[in-house]
């Protein structure tokens, strides 16, 4: 009987038993690949998202661009237009260089991850082939003769739990095996996908970078002839005209809602720190406040406030702490941050390649909130910085420390 039993194949059973383990198998990969790091992808979606946004808005400016040089009317825009499309261009690559690197931390948590499993499937394996080479050295042995000669019946049925147990364990880690291998495919079709999406993400930096640098060199021989120097500089000089106009009526409306108690509050004790104000950015002054009279033409064009000539890149400290109320694009300015001090003062802090606050956020005395650039300046790059009361500027000499 014994022998009969040991040369019989599967039965009903034990198929039965097969094909629910399959299928358990199948749903523990399929609960493993569906849960995974929910967060994992978060980051670098939002990355491709934003990318997409400025891609959009850089194609809509180049065509504008194209627009423009087809018109002869238009053509004292031309120059805005050209340093919004360079001021995109570089938001973008900040954009992609912050994608690059949240795909190169993906790609090492995904290695972590990778070689976290083949060591478990490795030591599974092993475990299972020690244990497969135990069962090899007791193929002789018959099931029968292992159970019945045992000296009494709990010794059977001790015996006979052991080999259950020892059948379990090996089915759990059979399924354990199959689970890790097809996580670790998985994982490594992640990690070549990521690859691939990082090499193309970088060849486009690089591309973007090209270009930003051709057109850098390539601008001045863009816009020559396009109009007489006078005309650019009497289009420039209404151009800061408008522009000084939309920020007093910004101030304005804010001094109106702080005056009818409508805006939120905003703390400090501005007008204590005149002559104590800390310096915004290291660099040179280059213009004072008052009027600058042009040496050709003897036109005066206002100075609202300094210009500090500094690297580009030069990190940008808020003068005094204060909430951000502005963060935008003015013509003639460029890229432009406004704060508020509270009383009724404001600093503003204009020509910067980045801006690194948004509306709403409170900021710190010193603290980093945007960088130097040269984005719609006629001095390279630079800070055009002001102090103001209400829509009064103030001479900013008076405020900084010595």
């Amino acid at each position: 009987m014994t022998r009969s039993c040991a040369k019989a194949g599967p039965g009903p059973r034990a198929g039965a038993r097969r094909t629910t383990l399959g299928w358990i198998a199948v749903a523990v990969i399929a609960l493993c690949v569906g849960v995974g790091n929910p967060g994992w992808g978060a980051d670098v979606d939002a990355r491709r998202a934003e990318l997409e946004k400025l891609k959009g808005q850089i194609e809509s400016n180049r065509g504008e661009i194209e627009k423009l040089r087809a018109r002869e009317a238009e053509k004292e825009q031309l120059q805005v237009t050209i340093d919004r499309d360079r001021d995109l261009t570089r938001r973008y690559l900040e954009q992609l260089a912050a994608q690059e690197r949240d795909l190169r931390d993906s790609q090492s948590e995904r290695q972590k991850d990778l070689l976290a499993l083949e060591v478990r499937i490795d030591e599974t394996t092993d475990r299972l082939r020690r244990r497969l080479l135990h069962y090899y050295k007791l193929r002789h042995v018959k099931g029968g003769e292992l159970l019945f000669s045992s000296n009494s019946f709990p010794e059977v049925f001790a015996r006979s739990q052991f080999l259950v147990r020892m059948i379990e364990h090996d089915r759990v880690d059979l399924l354990a095996l199959a689970q890790d291998r097809a996580e670790a495919a998985r994982v490594s079709s992640q990690i070549t996908e990521r690859r691939q999406e990082l090499d193309g993400l970088i060849a486009e930096k690089k591309r973007e970078e090209t270009r930003l640098a051709a057109e850098h060199a390539d601008v001045g021989r863009q816009l020559a002839g396009i109009q007489s120097e006078r005309q650019a500089h009497e289009a420039r000089l209404r151009e800061l005209e408008e522009t000084q106009s939309r920020i007093r009526k910004l101030l304005e409306q804010l001094e109106k809602a702080r005056s009818e108690g409508s805006g939120p509050a905003v703390g400090g004790d501005f007008a204590k720190l005149q002559g104590r104000l800390r310096w915004p950015v290291r660099g040179r002054v280059v213009a004072e406040f008052g009027f600058e009279v042009h040496p050709k033409y003897g036109t005066k064009v206002p100075q609202n406030g300094i210009i500090i000539a500094a690297p580009e890149g030069t990190p940008i400290q808020a003068a005094a702490s204060g909430r951000v109320e502005f963060v935008d694009w003015y013509d003639g300015y460029g890229r432009t941050v406004i704060l508020n001090h509270g009383g009724g003062f404001y600093t503003l802090y204009a020509h910067a390649s980045a801006v690194l606050v948004h509306r709403g956020d409170t900021v710190t005395a010193g603290e980093e909130i945007a960088r130097v650039g040269d984005t719609d300046s006629v001095r390279g790059f630079c800070l055009h910085f002001e102090v103001r009361r209400q829509q009064d500027a103030l001479d900013p000499r008076d405020w900084l420390s010595p």
